[in-house]
């Protein structure tokens, strides 16, 4: 019997998120795979207690260890000593910085801040649009210790390609349907809405790229018109101070008939929530994905979204597109479906389409045989 495989799996960073989702489907998929002996570094995080197996053992990075302060630690003496000692075939980074490493290394790209171009769009103070530059900046630089970078669509791999000159080849696996849509729960808190209102969910975390503030915009113009849509949000105050601002202004509003925050739904609770509603909505700057397509294909719903390359390129022509800063185009584009019910058959089929031709996430095994024979 031929011996294991060694894979060393960074995923010291990633708990939130689409990232998140991520990590637990391939991991999940690794450890189900008895060629390879895993070792995974990941944050003390409830999620990765559930997915250990005989052949994985997980090391918990210190909260400290995260911090900005410490980090130069974590990236240069910690997690590297870590790599060594494990002496792996592969190691295999998902959604953090390149590891500092000599061992071969195969990274996934999850971060849009990094290949997006202008970032002045977003209302971003200071301190954080330096944080992503340098982020950016750390990335790129770190691309000698990387040996085959996985992204999520053609568009991400065309910015790669633009700034990389193809020094280092580029694999695109986009997301798998997540194993969390199996889960039956019966959990839903939106019950304070009124049956006859069409309901559309943002089913995200508060990002300042996700561009949410417009929803509230197009909340007061629905009020206006007498609308019979109201938008549902899912954030937490502990998102950060911009999202506790907005909730807020929602608990302090006269439009309630028209906007709602019922805070974080866990992912064993999506199944029953997605029954609940009628569409979902994504008004994101940009994406290296934006999985909650998904999410609509697989429940048959109408996807509305941003209309940017980004985001094109991971719906094609199974979502309803929209101008990120337009209330009017955000409202319109719900009308065209809730007036046209062909089109909403149309936009449903061709979602159903999309969602046949998502890769398995063994197809992420491929690539870590190909690199490590």
């Amino acid at each position: 019997m031929p011996s294991q495989k060694k894979i060393f799996i960074n995923a010291s960073t990633v708990k939130i998120s689409g990232g998140l989702i991520l990590a637990q489907n391939i991991i999940s998929t690794l450890i189900n795979n008895s060629s390879f002996e895993l070792l995974i570094t990941c944050p003390h995080d409830k999620f990765y207690q559930k997915l250990e197996g005989h052949n994985s053992k997980f090391i918990k990075v210190p909260n400290w260890m995260l911090k900005r302060l410490y980090r130069f630690f974590h990236d240069y003496f910690w997690l590297p000593y870590q790599i060594r000692k494990f002496c792996p075939n592969i190691v295999f980074t998902l959604g953090n910085l390149p590891a500092v490493t000599k061992f071969i290394q195969i990274y996934l790209h999850d971060n849009p801040y990094v290949t997006e171009r202008f970032l002045a769009k977003i209302p971003l103070s200071f301190y954080k649009l330096s944080l992503h530059f340098l982020r950016r900046y750390l990335t790129y630089i770190r691309m000698k210790y990387v040996d085959c970078i996985i992204v999520q669509t053609l568009y991400q791999q065309a910015m790669f390609e633009a700034k990389l000159k193809s020094k280092i080849p580029i694999k695109v696996i986009s997301p798998g349907i997540p194993n969390h849509f199996k889960f039956k729960s019966s959990k839903v808190r939106n019950g304070r809405i009124k049956s006859n209102y069409y309901k559309v969910a943002c089913l995200s975390r508060y990002f300042e790229h996700k561009n949410i503030e417009i929803l509230y915009e197009a909340a007061i113009r629905c009020n206006q018109l007498n609308l019979p849509i109201i938008f549902i949000l899912t954030i937490e105050k502990e998102h950060g101070k911009k999202s506790k601002k907005l909730i807020d202004r929602i608990k302090n509003n006269d439009q309630n008939n028209h906007i709602l925050n019922i805070r974080e739904i866990e992912k064993e609770n999506v199944a029953a929530f997605m029954h609940s509603i009628d569409a979902l909505i994504l008004p994101s700057f940009f994406e290296t994905f934006g999985m909650n397509c998904i999410d609509a294909w697989y429940f048959k719903k109408p996807y509305f979204v941003t209309d940017t390359k980004s985001l094109r390129s991971s719906c094609k022509e199974a979502a309803i597109y929209f101008n990120p800063g337009s209330v009017e185009s955000i409202i319109n584009s719900i009308l065209s479906v809730l007036n046209d019910k062909a089109r909403m058959k149309e936009i449903q089929r061709k979602g159903e389409e999309q969602l046949i031709e998502l890769p398995k996430w063994e197809n992420y095994i491929k690539i870590l045989e190909e690199f490590s024979s």
